[in-house]
């Protein structure tokens, strides 16, 4: 992810079990969401389906897979669900959870595929549309995920994922204000949904809007149940604005001092970017819609 001809530079946290990855040092340092990519080609299974470590029935299986993904073993819940296929073929949810998993794993295209092979067996599945989508987003092609989160809301009106999917894959094209419409009309559906709010914040980053952005962040970067990468989030949309202490705080909250540092100096970056530079970086720190 990130613009790759920068170099990368390691980011620290205080808190390991987020799990700070190396990131270029032009994409938005501290807002990538914590799962790790695993390699998830070992977790295949050869030869015949057997029944060793499936729960008895198919939804123990898609429990256990559930947990498994919760807990941020996604190798382990790949494996659980390819061999829960081999045994029911037939039923759509296996194959929805493995592309789940496989997106978490950072598996893009092998996620696309078995959305793919999902929405064969129902092509009036929204579920299925809308995990191609989000996939095609985690591909960075924006236009094919617009396409999938359409047809999704064609079958379901109100799908929440597919509208908050809508708007991320129209930020990620540069039409910013229809994307600002689509988390507007979210919101009245689900007021306060954190992803959506999280993703409208950065939109109107994007426009230069940084107050506004700073209104729909703020309460829920202050819940008691936020996540690291709405915190930084908020950490940016206050540097951006010029206000170096406040982000210094926030950021303070997540990651160590050298890490807070070297953020407020790649801050003082973003500001002298070109818009589309910016928006480039300010893209990493948006929430993909979730089923």
């Amino acid at each position: 992810m990130g613009v790759e001809m920068f170099v990368p530079m390691q980011i620290s946290s205080k808190r390991k079990a987020f799990g700070w990855r190396v990131v270029p040092a032009l994409a938005l340092v501290a807002m990538l969401s914590a799962c790790a990519t695993h390699d998830v080609g070992e977790s295949t299974v050869n030869g015949e389906a057997t029944e060793a470590g499936l729960a008895p029935d198919l939804e123990g299986q898609l429990s256990l897979a559930d947990a498994s993904i919760a807990a941020g073993d996604y190798a382990g819940a790949i494996s659980l669900l390819r061999r829960t296929i081999q045994v029911h073929p037939e039923d759509i949810e296996p194959r929805l959870r493995l592309g789940d998993a496989l997106q978490g794993a950072g598996a893009y295209t092998e996620a696309r595929s078995t959305f793919q092979s999902a929405e064969k067996l129902d092509e009036q599945s929204a579920a299925a549309k809308v995990g191609l989508g989000r996939a095609e987003l985690g591909l960075r092609q924006p236009a094919a995920a617009l396409a999938e989160f359409d047809q999704a809301l064609e079958l379901e009106p109100g799908n929440l994922a597919a509208l908050n999917g809508r708007g991320v894959a129209l930020d990620q094209i540069g039409r910013h204000a229809e994307a600002q419409e689509v988390y507007r009309h979210a919101l009245t559906l689900s007021p306060g949904e954190p992803s959506i709010k999280n993703n409208f914040a950065l939109s109107l980053a994007f426009s230069g809007d940084f107050a506004a952005s700073l209104e729909q962040i703020q309460d829920i970067a202050t819940s008691p149940n936020s996540g690291p990468q709405v915190r930084q989030n908020m950490a940016v949309i206050y540097a951006l604005m010029g206000d170096r202490n406040s982000a210094a705080r926030i950021a303070r909250v997540d990651l160590d001092e050298n890490a807070v540092q070297n953020n407020l100096q790649f801050f003082e970056t973003m500001r002298e970017m070109q818009d589309s530079q910016r928006t480039a970086s300010l893209l990493q720190g948006q929430e993909y819609p979730k089923q």
